[in-house]
């Protein structure tokens, strides 16, 4: 049960990083790492953006999710 418990935080952690992303920021997210979509798919066929926009997005968009969690897990203890 306390396992259980502690995977539903971590999961309400994740949505809530993710929740502070823009829109393109969280489909980027969404493509690499739930969907498993490879970097060029994403940027030349899903988005239409050129890399060095996409790497951008999705660096600012780690480093959000990436500080945002840290801060959940500092609240938890």
């Amino acid at each position: 049960e306390q396992e259980l418990e502690q995977l539903k935080v971590k999961a309400a952690s994740i949505e809530y990083a993710l929740s502070a992303l823009t829109t393109t920021e969280r489909k980027i997210i969404e493509l690499k790492f739930f969907e498993r979509r490879r970097d060029v798919i994403i940027y030349e066929m899903e988005l239409l953006m050129a890399p060095a926009t996409f790497y951008k997005t999705l660096n600012n968009a780690m480093k959000t999710v990436k500080e945002i969690l840290r801060e959940e897990k500092l609240k938890s203890f």
